[in-house]
């Protein structure tokens, strides 16, 4: 008797060891995702406190030292993206930040949580090896760097309205010097100068050659870790084993190269390169769905916070053949999607 008492209250004891290792885990963790997205939050707000406080008199319409372009995409399916690029570095540049703060008054226009396109987040939690990927030299094999944001219309409202608010956007450019030595300067890009396609293909001037020559592409196998479960699922999803979906089947079976994450939530994933098998994909309508089933399957993870889809490793070779700026697509992004 005093054996089965002894044994039961040691059970208890066990039981609740394991919920409170368990709920201290989960508290660590969620911690954990609240000052990611707290940093991340920082990053931003103070990017544009910092662009707002300058004297917009004293900020020069060119740089001596790069050269900057603004790409702005108007899709005809509600959506407006914002493309910014520093270019043809006439010094050494390392980890460059380019911020381009839009002013407030686009937010009547377009449903974003903020009004600054900037790749600040990206740089400020790159991995190590990965820094490298943001620094540019005179004449080097990078030419260029960017930072771009889709967002979305509010009912009704037009580039027009956008355009209107913006007759300038201030681009901030921060990078260091090769003794490490922090380097800022801003440039005023008058409206004038803004290149503007209408659904990514026609456009109203022709942009720098440089940054169609820039091929991005992401290395499975060394950037971040293998992700086996969402692996599993984008298998299930190709060979359509719901059978529900409008784009893949039997002939896009089996067709994906690999996973990976990396530490900050940055999802790449590398098909192999099935543009020929669904080529209504690349169609307006078919560019929804496809979107629509992919990032559906993706965000499932909470750890995922964008990501960035491929071909064969060119992440160009997949927004060429969707005809599509390139850049990831984050969560805020899908969730502003599904809602529409």
């Amino acid at each position: 008797m005093k054996n089965s008492k002894a044994l039961m209250i040691l059970t208890i004891f066990i039981v609740l060891f394991v919920i409170i290792i368990g709920v201290v885990f989960f508290e660590k963790k969620d911690n954990g995702i609240i000052e990611k997205e707290n940093s991340a939050i920082s990053f931003i707000q103070e990017e544009i406190d910092d662009i707002k406080a300058i004297n917009m008199d004293e900020v020069s319409e060119r740089s001596v030292n790069f050269d900057v372009n603004i790409i702005i995409y108007d899709f005809s399916d509600g959506r407006i993206s914002f493309e910014v690029n520093v270019l043809n570095p006439k010094v050494p540049m390392n980890q460059v930040i380019v911020s381009a703060f839009l002013k407030d008054k686009v937010l009547r226009y377009i449903n974003t949580p903020h009004s600054l396109v900037s790749n600040i987040i990206a740089v400020k939690k790159a991995d190590k090896s990965l820094k490298e990927n943001f620094n540019l030299v005179p004449n080097g094999e990078i030419t260029g760097i960017s930072a771009s944001s889709n967002m979305i219309y509010f009912k009704n409202a037009t580039l027009n309205d956008v355009l209107e608010v913006i007759p300038y956007i201030v681009i901030k450019v921060s990078w260091l010097d090769d003794n490490k030595i922090p380097k800022v300067e801003y440039v005023k890009y008058k409206s004038d100068k803004y290149i503007i396609k209408k659904n990514n293909q026609t456009a109203i001037e022709t942009p720098d050659p440089e940054i169609n020559q820039t091929e991005t592409g992401f290395d499975i196998n060394t950037f971040g870790q293998k992700h086996i479960e969402l692996e599993k699922k984008l298998l299930d999803m190709l060979r359509n084993e719901s059978g529900q979906s409008q784009i893949f089947s039997e002939e896009t079976a089996g067709m994906l190269n690999g996973v990976s994450v990396s530490g900050e939530g940055v999802a790449v994933v590398d098909f192999t390169d099935f543009s020929n098998v669904i080529p209504n994909a690349a169609t307006t309508a078919g560019k929804g769905q496809l979107f629509r089933e992919l990032n559906k399957v993706v965000f499932q993870f909470n750890e995922i916070h964008q990501v960035y889809y491929q071909f064969d490793g060119s992440h160009s070779d997949w927004a060429k053949w969707l005809e599509i700026v390139e850049g990831s697509v984050t969560r805020e992004q899908y969730q502003q999607m599904e809602n529409r």
